[in-house]
């Protein structure tokens, strides 16, 4: 039989050996929040499915909290942008020299 219980295993093993290399190696960028644009609202950081928002140190140029994102973490779902009620403080790129 061509398809038989070891050709099932030998493909499926491919797909899973697939599936870490596409984790690995993820082809997407990051989000950026803009470190000065952020006020602090941090509805971004319950929505996050990964926990990859934290809070930055200190204050920024308005003199309140702010929050970034671990770029190594995100996983490019977009909801942060989508909750985020300030225009302008997340970018759908990573932006390094917007964060602090």
């Amino acid at each position: 039989m061509i398809f038989g219980q070891q050709s099932l295993n030998y493909w499926s093993d491919r797909y899973n050996s697939l599936q870490v290399l596409n984790v690995k190696f993820r082809l997407n960028m990051a989000y950026t929040i803009a470190s000065n644009i952020c006020e602090g609202v941090a509805d971004c950081v319950p929505a996050c499915p990964v926990a990859c928002i934290e809070q930055g140190q200190g204050a920024n140029s308005k003199g309140t909290i702010w929050f970034k994102i671990d770029a190594s973490i995100c996983i490019d779902c977009g909801v942060c942008l989508e909750v985020c009620p300030i225009k302008g403080a997340i970018l759908p790129e990573e932006r390094p020299e917007l964060v602090i």
